[in-house]
């Protein structure tokens, strides 16, 4: 799903942010990170666009906790509350912050309609 050009635009872009050379930027930061980052980055920008069965299958395979998170978004807007609160409930165990408020909008929600 990403590319080999977008992998390398964004170590350069990281190089030239703390101003050291490309390869030491590799040594440091894993392509599987770049690839989990840049898919992360895609998702947000498809659930902006109201895009969630798009952004559920970028985030495929994605195991970062934020991907949880995204997933849980995503399957809130589309009203499949249960499975929102899984994910929430699994990124907040994580760690993820914003998955414990999106976790408690999704309770308020839940609340309000009963």
């Amino acid at each position: 799903q990403v590319s080999d050009e977008g992998i390398e635009a964004e170590y350069k872009k990281t190089a030239e942010a703390y101003n050291i050379e490309i390869d030491k930027v590799k040594t440091f930061i894993a392509r599987d990170s770049i690839v989990s980052n840049l898919t992360l980055n895609k998702a947000i920008d498809l659930l902006q666009a109201e895009q969630y069965a798009e952004a559920l299958h970028t985030l495929q395979g994605n195991t970062h906790f934020r991907a949880d998170n995204l997933r849980g978004v995503c399957h809130m807007m589309n009203g499949d509350t249960e499975k929102a609160r899984t994910l929430f409930q699994k990124a907040v165990a994580a760690g993820d912050p914003q998955a414990a408020e999106n976790l408690k909008q999704l309770e308020e929600l839940l609340n309000r309609s009963r």
